[in-house]
This record gives C-alpha cells, sequence and structure tokens, in this order.
C-alpha cells in the first residue's frame, strides 16, 4: 500500500523515474541513465543486450574551441564543442542559430587556437542530399592533412564504395579538401544518406603551441 501510494505521488507530480537505456548514437552504442535524452544527431534505441563499452577516441582530439569569423566584422566570438559539424560549419557568425547539415553555406569560421599537435573530428550525420567542400582560407590558413572517414581520428581516407585517395588530401591556404557528397555520381568522396561520417583535420607538420585557422565551407542541395 505504502509503495503503491508513492509511487501514484511520484507520477502525479510529474516525476520521472529514470530507467536503464541502451541507444546507438550516430552508430556508436551508448549505455546510461538517462531522464531526458541527450541531443545528439542520429540517436535511436539499440536492441536489448547490445550495451557495451564504447572505445575511446584516439589520443588527442580537439574538444572545445573558440571560433571567430573575420569576414563578418563585429560578429564577436563564439565558443564551441567542436566535435560536430554543425557546431563550426552551422553559423555565419556567432550571434546566428544553427544550420544543420549540410550547414550554412559560405560559413567561413577561423578556429582559434587550433590544435598544434593534435586533431580536430567533426561528427556528422547527413539526412539530406547535399555536396559539401571545405577549404582554408588564404587569409590565415596552414597545411592541413584532411580526410572524410566513418571513424574519429583516422586520416587513412578509406571510405567504402569509394576509390583510393577520394577522400583524403594535404591541402595549404587558398586550396580545397575533397568534396564530400551523397550523391555516388558526383566527384570527390561519396558517403550514403543517413550514414555517420567524420572529417578529420590535423596540422600537417604538428607543433606544440596551437595556431589560428580559417575554413571555408560551402554546400549544394540537390
Amino acid at each position: 500500500m505504502k509503495l503503491a501510494l508513492a509511487l501514484m505521488l511520484a507520477l502525479g507530480s510529474g516525476t520521472a523515474l529514470a530507467a536503464k537505456q541502451t541507444h546507438i548514437v550516430d552508430e556508436r552504442v551508448y549505455c546510461g541513465t538517462l531522464e531526458v535524452a541527450p541531443p545528439f544527431v542520429g540517436m535511436r534505441d539499440a536492441s536489448p543486450g547490445s550495451c557495451g563499452v564504447v572505445p575511446p577516441d584516439p589520443a588527442g582530439r580537439q574538444l572545445t574551441a573558440t571560433i571567430k569569423y573575420p569576414n563578418v566584422p563585429g560578429s564577436g566570438v563564439r565558443t564551441i564543442d567542436i566535435t560536430r559539424w554543425d557546431n563550426l560549419f552551422g553559423h555565419r557568425d556567432s550571434i546566428d542559430g544553427i544550420t544543420p547539415w549540410p550547414g550554412a553555406n559560405g560559413s567561413s569560421p577561423a578556429v582559434v587556437q587550433f590544435t598544434g599537435p593534435g586533431y580536430v573530428a567533426l561528427d556528422a550525420m547527413p539526412n539530406v542530399k547535399a555536396q559539401v567542400m571545405v577549404n582554408i582560407s588564404s587569409y590565415n590558413g596552414a597545411v592541413l592533412d584532411g580526410a572524410w572517414s566513418t571513424q574519429v581520428g583516422d586520416f587513412s581516407g578509406n571510405v567504402k564504395g569509394n576509390v583510393a585517395g577520394a577522400c583524403t588530401a594535404t591541402r595549404g591556404p587558398g586550396e580545397s579538401f575533397p568534396k564530400l557528397s551523397t550523391d555516388p555520381t558526383k566527384p570527390g568522396c561519396y558517403i550514403a544518406l543517413g550514414q555517420h561520417v567524420v572529417f578529420n583535420v590535423r596540422l600537417h607538420v604538428p607543433q606544440p603551441a596551437p595556431k589560428t585557422v580559417q575554413f571555408n565551407m560551402t554546400s549544394v542541395v540537390y
């Protein structure tokens, strides 16, 4: 009787009873007790019993960054979670709302203190047919290695369904990395619609000190 009364009071007050839940986040298994589902892209319920240990990212991944927009005078800066594509390329300035995949066409963010010895990995889940291209701004750039992959920290460019070299390149200021497209007939690196993809980027010659690097991103929606 006391237990039933306690449950009725909890439900009547709107209190959520947390329960063990298993989800797949961008094709990775997430296990935990959730009261409110985290705002992850591509999260869906996993099959019972699939809860396991998620392997850690390769060492050196930069997690946060201060972003400025040199092409937009007086726009200020913002601090972001730099593990998400939308967080970096989903804005044109420091005060606008986020534009989801493929992002804000013409976005030109500058990463203040881009990691010197490590790498940046931008997770995305393309849910709209589009083609995107990232190039290094000649305004403030560096020689960088860039690779599309299905894995964080992978610079091999070995993405299923693509010829060798289609998904990775080393580029300098004013040069573009291979395009990513959800259409296999388009040039560049192909990724299936709804498949998790990561844009990995790092300084070609690692250095102990961070550097400010500006990117430009353009996109075409089919």
